[in-house]
């Protein structure tokens, strides 16, 4: 797959629009894009007034608390009332992606699930017998660049169980005058990643990377996304670990991605990560005590809000290769789903509020907010972002996370398999070696007791 296709979507401070994806097979001019964004927007106000009635109805959508404002604004303008005179919105909002999940399982049981809610493309499975399909010859799906992209997300009459709102990708968020200064290059490959971070730590100015791995799942980028980079080969890796009794053999490529993480460890690049929060760790990017941070677009955002110097900011992709004959991959996956309840009383309207959002007038601005790549065809604005700057001169590849299957959530439940924890546990110093191998004879015992072959 084309790097510049896959990351012609991005808009963070600007709006930027190319073809996303080689299937896509779009022309990438002003003028095809400004069609295909006004392809969009007509697509919009026809799904928003298509169907549904005008009795006075309430809708209960879900969204995470760091949205609420954005919702809570863009509803009391004009737009909304437009597309939906008759409807009120109950917006309840969630912490995070865990207190939304854990919720929504246990109003999945008591029949109240909300009309809207955000998912996770790992949770759909979890879902599937409460959502309300997305239909194919729906004009919301036919213009989704990414409503295919997971096979779990597909009924079996072919169907979508999720509309897929934004994409994220894995970078290394730098400070371009700190490798200027010490005259740094943007590294090749892994060795040369770790040899660059120990310069760093060597100058005594910087810390080389900012970790926040007192909240656990910063860790993320090498313990969870870094295996999925070097299991290039393999586009569904989690569901294969449901087919081996012992999936994490030192050729494995979660072994040899905890390998790499340990080199860091080891290098001492990390600083006090166990008493650093993701909050201190932007922060110590932000303010220059660090120079290079990793996490996927939702971080560009903040950097912004908290008074980042945007100029002085470059990214690169985590370099997973040993040798710089090998092409870097670079890990992505549909950040969002917008799912819709099968008991809503007011499927119509639940849906023309998914068509509302999906519009240009609200999408484009929720785009350029999150800094995340657009799932839809948007207004191209002609200037560059640092993902853009990044896609034109680099060279690497994409991968996306496929979420894994039902034997592979089974046993993960079972043997409470969590890369996030095994990644804050090395982080103390202990061996991630001992770790796999227990690990793989509670996955054989797990694979024994659930009968998975």
């Amino acid at each position: 797959m084309n790097k510049k296709k896959w990351y012609s979507g991005m808009v963070v401070s600007t709006l930027l629009l190319t073809a996303m994806l080689s299937a896509c097979g779009q022309n990438t001019n002003s003028s095809s894009t400004d069609n295909a964004a006004k392809t969009n927007a007509t697509n919009a106000a026809k799904a928003s007034n298509n169907g549904g009635s005008e009795e006075k109805v309430k809708l209960t959508v879900a969204v995470f608390a760091e949205e609420l404002d954005f919702w809570q604004q863009k509803i009391a303008e004009p737009s909304f009332a437009a597309a939906l005179p008759n409807v009120t919105v109950d917006l309840q909002s969630f912490a995070n992606a865990d207190e939304l999940t854990k919720t929504m399982k246990i109003r999945q049981a008591a029949n109240e699930f909300p009309d809207v809610t955000y998912l996770k493309a790992a949770n759909l499975i979890d879902f599937q017998s409460t959502i309300a399909p997305w239909k194919k010859d729906d004009v919301l799906v036919q213009s989704n660049k990414f409503v295919s992209a997971y096979e779990n997300n597909k009924t079996p009459e072919g169907d979508y169980y999720g509309l897929p709102m934004k994409v994220m990708s894995d970078w290394v968020f730098y400070r371009k005058s700190v490798f200027q200064e010490l005259g740094l290059e943007i590294p090749k490959t892994w060795q040369q990643f770790v040899d660059l971070s120990v310069k760093i730590k060597d100058s005594g100015k910087y810390q080389p990377i900012a970790m926040g791995g007192k909240d656990k799942w910063p860790v993320y980028p090498f313990a969870e996304w870094l295996p999925e980079a070097i299991g290039k080969s393999q586009p569904t890796l989690l569901s294969d670990l449901a087919k081996s009794d012992q999936p994490f053999t030192a050729v494995s490529p979660f072994s040899k991605a905890f390998g790499k993480f340990d080199q860091l460890i080891k290098a001492d690049v990390m600083g006090k990560a166990l008493d650093t929060s993701w909050t201190d760790a932007e922060n110590m990017i932000v303010n220059k005590k660090a120079a290079m941070l990793v996490a996927a677009n939702f971080f560009y955002p903040d950097y912004v809000k908290l008074g980042g110097d945007v100029g002085d900011l470059g990214v690169f992709p985590i370099p997973d290769v040993d040798n710089e004959s090998d092409t870097i991959t670079q890990v992505g996956q549909v950040d969002l789903f917008f799912v819709l309840s099968k008991k809503s009383a007011h499927p119509e309207e639940a849906r023309k509020v998914v068509a509302w959002f999906m519009g240009n007038e609200v999408y484009a601005p929720y785009i350029e907010r999150t800094g995340m790549v657009a799932t839809v065809d948007l207004p191209a604005s002609g200037t560059k972002t640092v993902f853009q700057e990044a896609a034109d001169t680099l060279t690497y590849k994409q991968k996306m996370l496929i979420p894994g299957d039902e034997n592979f959530n089974k046993i993960r439940n079972e043997v409470q398999f969590d890369t996030h924890v095994i990644g804050q546990y090395m982080l103390t110093g202990k061996d991630y070696q001992k770790s796999l191998e227990d690990l793989n004879e509670k996955w054989a015992k797990a694979r024994k007791k659930l009968g998975i072959q």
